[in-house]
């Protein structure tokens, strides 16, 4: 399942080295491990729920490898507080990023986070 998004040269990408002569579940306690490598590709934006949202944890739920994918499935977990009601707001929400694998390498598309939409562009 090679999705080849990644063949323009143009686009900024993430790339985490895998050190060699892992096996599969070594790769992927890898990856766990160096996630914060991979913010950048991530879509870790909260404020869009609620504005006052800030990111709490990034947990990942699961990373599927085959011979030229990777796939990792992860949970943002956020909260905001309000304080003129006293009320603290917490959740998360499911996500995923894909990429492309090397025998030593995992190369995502730098993550750019759509503009904003507001009531305004409408009329």
């Amino acid at each position: 399942m090679n999705k080849n998004f990644l063949s323009d040269d143009t686009e900024e990408k993430v790339i985490l080295r895998i050190p060699k002569g892992l096996s599969e579940n070594e790769i992927k306690s890898y990856i766990a491990e160096n996630i914060t490598s991979l913010y950048p590709a991530m879509d870790l934006i909260v404020d869009d729920h609620d504005d006052r949202a800030n990111l709490d944890d990034v947990v990942i739920k699961e990373i599927h490898l085959s011979e030229s994918d990777v796939d990792i499935e992860y949970d943002v977990e956020f909260s905001a507080y309000h304080g003129c009601k006293d009320q603290n707001y917490a959740d998360s929400d499911q996500r995923e990023i894909n990429g492309d694998r090397t025998e030593s390498e995992l190369i995502f598309k730098k993550f750019i986070a759509p503009q904003k939409r507001t009531t305004f562009e409408e009329f």
